[in-house]
């Protein structure tokens, strides 16, 4: 069972005005060991600071801090095509750099701490498979999406489970954070006995 694509976007926090250029980049905070990267973009952890302006204040920085997840902390796929998080900081890097712009990489734990970064000023930009929520466009702008992805719900082999209808009586596990929360919610809402369960955040 799956639900319309979903819009994937970067989001851009308080930089509006670099919205209207549809860059996929981010920043990602916490502290990690890491080698001098091929693409150029310089580690940021060694040069944190607090930035909450817009296009000039980054100029004036001469920097764009892309926060991105920290692979080696939450590596829960197999990078069959090439990692997901380099493609993002590729454009995110190349953006940078059309902008003049020294791209530097701060890197974040959780999924969950991309939007309290970028909105905090501990980040600029965000490069990463974020889904648009009515939510999340409350505290960030996003770019144009860059790719889309459709919601489904994982069931056991040989499992029942075809139609919506399949769901009362059952239990969805899902993260609080996660763009597959409110769709649970309204499935609930609509299902009689479906029950959400809220998983940690770390898994």
């Amino acid at each position: 069972m799956s639900r319309p694509p979903h819009p994937y976007c970067s989001a851009l926090g308080r930089c509006r005005t670099l919205a209207l250029l549809g860059a996929a980049a981010l920043l990602a905070c916490g502290s990690t060991d890491r080698e001098p990267r091929a693409d150029g973009a310089v580690d940021g952890q060694a040069q944190a600071y607090t930035e909450t302006g817009d296009l000039d204040a980054l100029r004036a920085r001469g920097k764009l801090r892309i926060l991105l997840l920290n692979e080696a902390v939450e590596s829960n796929y197999l990078p069959r095509g090439g990692s997901i998080g380099d493609f993002e900081l590729r454009y995110a890097t190349e953006f940078a750099r059309d902008m003049g712009l020294e791209p530097v990489v701060v890197f974040v734990s959780r999924e969950a701490d991309f939007i309290p970064a970028l909105t905090e000023g501990r980040g600029d930009v965000i490069a990463t498979k974020l889904a648009i929520t009515d939510t999340r466009k409350a505290l960030i702008d996003f770019t144009v999406p860059v790719m889309h992805a459709r919601q489904v719900v994982l069931k056991r082999a040989g499992d029942e489970i075809s139609e919506q209808q399949h769901l009362a009586g059952r239990t969805i596990a899902v993260r609080a954070s996660s763009p597959y929360w409110p769709t649970a919610q309204q499935l609930a809402a609509s299902h009689q006995g479906l029950k959400v369960e809220t998983l940690e955040e770390d898994l």
